[in-house]
């Protein structure tokens, strides 16, 4: 055979060989993060949901959020391009409207970025929790916020209330988010210091919860009381400060 009869020999068998990938598989990578169906990237059919809270020195609420990937965490970095999707989510300060929420989560820096409502929120993930800043305007407004990757869609039962010194300190928000017996949270006092709230539920009804920046002694403990979805128990920071916290599901 000659070189150019082997040339366009070889060039037709290419050809048959695509025409048969694209019509029976699609070619798919399934090794591949950032394509429909592969290792759960990039918009493979399927989401993840977090779930938790966000608060401030004068506000705060359950927090949803939603990005169309099954794996929030990042690609392999080699289609960078293509790592940011559509990210959406909802926050409801209780008694208030419920604010939507909308844009982009990216699956290589694992950052989030949405806005809606005069709201602006931007956080980043890590080992199944989301956390960040938001910022409101017109209204002067900056918290942080935590949510919890779910792992079902109720699996996360989130508690809004408030904490009220009975030392002569200053109150303010006291917020969680519990999954099984995990508890992740915010606490705000109304002159803008915030205290992160990690912990355990034990036996379904008792609270312990840190400070994961100052873990010396507990920082409170309570009941959780699933009859009427409410908590509350006590305080102490350590620093003479204490008193009593309660929430209602939110």
């Amino acid at each position: 055979m000659s070189i150019g009869r082997r040339k366009n020999a070889n060039a037709l068998a290419l050809g048959l060989a695509l025409i048969a990938c694209l019509s029976i598989s699609g070619c798919n990578n399934n090794n591949d993060p950032m394509s429909p169906g592969g290792g759960g990237g990039g918009g493979g059919g399927t989401s993840s949901t977090f779930v938790g809270t966000m608060a401030g020195p004068s506000s705060g609420g359950k927090l949803t959020l939603v990005v169309p990937t099954a794996n929030p965490a990042p690609a392999n970095g080699e289609r960078a391009a293509r790592a940011a999707i559509v990210a959406t989510g909802t926050f409801n300060p209780p008694g208030g409207t419920a604010v939507a929420l909308a844009g982009t989560y990216d699956t290589n820096t694992k950052a989030l970025a949405v806005t809606g409502g005069g709201y602006t929120l931007a956080g980043t993930y890590s080992s199944g929790l989301l956390r960040g800043s938001w910022t409101r305007s017109p209204a002067t407004e900056a918290g942080t916020f935590v949510v919890v990757l779910a792992s079902s869609a109720t699996s996360v039962r989130v508690y809004c209330g408030t904490f009220t010194s009975t030392s002569g300190g200053v109150g303010g928000i006291f917020n969680f988010a519990v999954q099984g017996s995990t508890i992740d949270g915010l606490a705000y006092t109304s002159s803008g210091t915030e205290t992160l709230l990690q912990g355990t539920l034990d036996g379904g009804t008792s609270v312990t919860l840190i400070n994961p920046l100052n873990p010396g002694p507990f920082l409170a403990t309570g009941t959780l009381n699933a009859s009427n979805n409410t908590v509350s128990g006590t305080y102490n920071d350590g620093a003479g400060n204490s008193g009593n916290w309660s929430g209602v599901g939110c």
